[in-house]
């Protein structure tokens, strides 16, 4: 009975398990781990890209960066948990730890920064955050945050371009574009500024 349980432990913790794909790279514990037929895959870490099945052409490095993608294809995700709860999008980049955190069907965002997009929306699009927490909290798609806390607690906001420690910061305003530390902070409706 012991050998038996040894046996199933280890066998639960190989890299590309189920893997009938072509040209995938997994290295670390359940990395690909549910790969079926994805294909061109690069997962580095525990559980990175754990659960995908079908999707191609990720990259995730770090402990469950992309863990729970599944179809997802053409993303990138370096860092711990980054794009963890991504599951069927394309075209994802994320770079920091937590960075694009809750993204599950958003498409086509670029986070760089520790927790970047790291709480936004599930369904946020086209969107930019360069930077620690820019765009943190955001539902609204196609803004733009450079620097620490830029948009972070934009909740509604969209079209907006922020450049600047905390700028447009608790603005839930659209169509605004800020340049400076605090610049239009605390804007909370209006648009057009």
């Amino acid at each position: 009975m012991y050998l038996m349980l040894l046996i199933l432990k280890v066998y639960r913790y190989h890299a590309l398990k189920l893997n009938t794909g072509a040209d995938n790279t997994a290295v670390g514990s359940i990395a690909l781990d549910a790969n079926t037929g994805g294909s061109n895959n690069v997962a580095v870490g525990r559980n990175a890209l754990g659960a995908n099945t079908t999707g191609g052409s990720n990259t995730a490095v770090g402990t469950s960066a992309l863990a729970n993608s599944t179809t997802s294809s053409s993303n990138t995700a370096v860092g711990i948990q980054s794009l963890i709860a991504i599951t069927t999008c394309t075209n994802n980049t994320s770079v920091g730890k937590n960075a694009c955190y809750n993204i599950t069907t958003g498409e086509r965002n670029t986070a760089l920064g520790v927790q970047a997009m790291g709480n936004t929306a599930t369904d946020v699009t086209n969107s930019v955050a360069v930077g620690v927490n820019c765009l943190y909290n955001s539902t609204g798609s196609s803004n733009t945050a450079v620097g620490r806390e830029a948009l972070d607690a934009n909740t509604t906001g969209a079209e907006n371009t922020a450049v600047g420690y905390n700028a447009l910061g608790a603005s839930n305003a659209g169509q605004c574009t800020a340049v400076g530390r605090s610049a239009l902070a605390n804007v909370t409706t209006g648009g057009g500024n």
